[in-house]
């Protein structure tokens, strides 16, 4: 599944939430990739690990880890020092998953592509010297395995693709400008990067087989093939002056171009995010909508029939859709820890999108629950009685009680955590202080909408 670039404008932002500081290093870590197994068994992503301080740019590693929603496990298996891993893509067996091991910014090293089995030990498929470019979007990139498995394309930084064989001979580099995550098309002719800037194409067709590269012009920022390999969704740009304003355009044919359907976004969309994902059937796209005034953050389902969308979630902080499951059931994203403190940790979510049920929360382990919450609560004690507008005491009331929900999913995986009780602490103490406030929390219900 393609993945789409985050939109430039967003990525500079420091989104605010209730009110309170939300670093960009928060948006970071949403827009690390996640992606669903083909057999939908699992769910991988990536993590930083070691020192989250939100204070300091560098990490001291990074580790991948699977997590099921039904029945609820995790697992960890691969963790580095000193650099970071992009990815994950899957196999299509599903026994192995592909990630790519970059150096830190501001530091040097080589590039190194893996494959993680599920059981048994990671097998190098490559390494690659260090460049003197930096590592740049490549950390929020994810391998690209053609169809026939016989190909992967990965970036090896932020400005060059590297196209080798499965077992691990370079075929080709993709140099020049910056660079996106790559896409195979699924007949594997095609490879597909969507990147670009402001002045450059955003969106870069290369045929495998005679070498010919096709552009598309700079209002296309980012795409997706649809299922049927026939038809592909790019992200435009409508205007040129002025405040920008976006379109999502389904377009047929590579060579010879048309689009056979335009939609044009509201100004809620102003801000998009992370990928964009399709449905299985071709007939739906999920995006994520930035913050915009009081506006939170959430994700949203673009029906490409008829040009509606519709709200599937919202969150006090970004979200970003990342996956939907091979049965078309369920969602995945990624919803990041408010508050300046929380190193922008973010945890994984699975939405069902036949009902209106609450997401299943899924953290890594204990500490991170207890940082999340540690996080929400830190930053709610301190709403002032009388500094909020009755839209953001809305918010607030609504942030309690989704912080409860986090507490419900501690319970149910750690029960045992002696993290646990601290965290129940405090949140009692913030119902305590919002209380006093004058704001009372609002009882349980669902989140996906704010």
């Amino acid at each position: 599944m393609g993945v789409c670039s985050m939109n430039r404008k967003w990525g500079k932002m420091i989104v605010a939430t209730l009110c309170l500081g939300l670093f960009a290093l928060a948006l970071a870590c949403v827009l690390q990739p996640i992606s669903w197994s083909p057999d939908g068994r699992w769910i991988a992503l990536t993590r930083w690990t070691g020192d989250n301080d939100s204070a300091s740019d560098t990490k001291k590693g990074s580790g991948l880890w699977i997590v099921s929603p039904k029945p609820i496990e995790r697992r960890r298996l691969f963790v580095t020092s000193g650099t970071i891993l992009s990815g994950p893509t899957w196999r299509q067996d599903s026994k192995a998953i592909c990630v790519v091991e970059l150096p830190e910014e501001k530091t040097t090293g080589p590039t190194v592509l893996w494959s993680v089995p599920l059981d048994g030990k990671p097998r190098e498929i490559i390494r690659l010297p260090a460049t003197r470019e930096e590592t740049g979007g490549a950390v929020f990139s994810s391998p690209a395995i053609a169809p026939d498995g016989k190909q992967i394309a990965f970036l090896r930084d932020k400005s060059s693709v590297v196209i080798a064989t499965s077992d691990g001979k370079v075929q080709r580099v993709i140099e020049g400008g910056e660079q996106g995550t790559p896409s195979w098309s699924p007949d594997g002719r095609w490879l597909v990067v969507a990147g670009g800037s402001e002045q450059e194409p955003g969106v870069r067709f290369y045929d495998t087989k005679s070498s010919e590269i096709i552009t598309l012009d700079v209002r296309y920022r980012t795409m997706v093939w649809l299922p049927d390999g026939k038809r592909f969704v790019v992200l435009k740009k409508t205007t040129s002056e002025g405040p920008e304003k976006l379109s999502v355009a389904v377009v047929e044919g590579i060579t010879s171009r048309r689009e056979i359907a335009s939609f044009e976004l509201g100004a809620s969309f102003e801000e998009i995010g992370g990928p964009l994902v399709p449905s299985p059937k071709g007939d739906a796209l999920f995006c994520s909508r930035g913050e915009k005034g009081e506006q939170p953050p959430a994700i949203c389902k673009l029906d490409l029939r008829d040009g509606k969308s519709q709200v599937v979630y919202e969150a006090p902080g970004p979200v970003v859709a990342w996956s939907v499951s091979p049965d078309g059931r369920a969602l995945a994203f990624r919803e990041s820890a408010i508050g300046k403190d929380s190193g922008g940790d973010s945890f994984v979510g699975v939405l069902d999108l036949r009902g209106t049920t609450d997401p299943v929360y899924l953290a890594i382990d204990d500490k991170q629950w207890a940082e999340v919450i540690k996080a929400y609560t830190d930053e709610l004690k301190k709403v002032e009685a009388g500094k909020l507008t009755p839209s953001q005491e809305k918010t607030t009331r609504r942030a309690i009680a989704q912080v409860e929900r986090f507490l419900a999913a501690f319970r149910r995986d750690f029960p045992q955590s002696p993290l646990l009780p601290q965290a129940a602490a405090a949140i009692k103490e913030t119902r305590a202080a919002l209380k006093e406030a004058g704001i009372t929390p609002a009882p349980g219900g669902a989140t996906t909408q704010w």
